[in-house]
């Protein structure tokens, strides 16, 4: 009845610092541990988001910027490109190349020398991908007009599109990798309990291990958040990860163990 009383919050906290409470976990219901993990991924896929979103922010404002100072006006109406620029324009960068040619002298053979490019013409548009060529002409795109006002206006509110999709994978992903790691905590799970001869079943050492993936959960998504990168961080966090899981879940077990005798 006292598991059963402890707030989420609480629940948090005594998986981090009391290991007395691990004899309360195996008494509740799987479908309750279960929960745990699901809101606890929650949150952190919330928090998670606060990175991404900074990010994305940052780059799209920063593209406004960039697009405002180095893009000329251009339009594209009645099927006909106009760009009031010297011709032609040349981006180039590695293996791709683009080139807005509204005189139409550039010859597409150009592309060649490329694995992916693109030639905008007054009237239709050469896309090549690897040994593949398409042209486009704007009539075929039906009654589509804008120009570079209208563009400018509208890169902003890419934010309003791209975040709620980058809010909806980051928690989505987090749910269900929680969901797999308790899966693989708990077969770690099952050797420490045989090593330290626990005598527990597999539903028990399941939640064990579920409230085991607390700390290294919070202490993954801080790492996440700091912007250092040192050499071969990750594979040595990864070693961290499941070692302080399998500390956890050994301690726990014990404390099982000693409150039955």
């Amino acid at each position: 009845m006292e598991n059963e009383k402890t707030g989420f919050f609480s629940k948090i906290l005594k998986s981090i610092t009391d290991f007395k409470m691990y004899p309360l976990i195996i008494k509740e219901s799987v479908g309750r541990a279960i929960g745990y993990l699901v809101l606890l991924s929650l949150i952190i896929g919330l928090l998670g988001c606060i990175k991404p979103i900074y990010l994305t922010n940052k780059v799209i404002d920063m593209a406004v910027k960039t697009f405002e100072s180095e893009i000329p006006y251009f339009n594209l109406s009645n099927g006909e490109l106009t760009v009031e620029d010297e011709m032609p324009m040349v981006f180039e960068q590695g293996s791709q190349i683009i080139i807005i040619d509204t005189t139409n002298q550039i010859d597409k053979g150009i592309l060649n020398d490329y694995y992916q490019g693109f030639i905008l013409y007054k009237n239709s548009m050469i896309n090549k991908q690897g040994p593949q060529y398409q042209e486009i002409k704007y009539t075929d795109l039906g009654n589509l007009e804008f120009d570079r006002d209208s563009i400018k206006a509208f890169m902003p509110k890419l934010k309003y599109i791209i975040i709620p999709i980058i809010i909806v994978f980051v928690i989505l992903g987090a749910v269900l990798g929680k969901l797999f790691s308790s899966l693989i905590v708990s077969i770690l799970g099952l050797i420490v309990n045989a090593i330290s001869k626990g005598n527990l079943k597999y539903d028990g050492i399941y939640k064990i291990g579920i409230y085991s993936l607390t700390l290294p959960s919070i202490i993954k998504l801080v790492i996440k958040q700091i912007p250092i990168r040192i050499p071969f961080f990750g594979m040595m966090f990864f070693f961290a990860y499941y070692a302080i899981i399998i500390i956890y879940i050994y301690k726990a077990i014990i404390e099982v163990k000693t409150e039955s005798l």
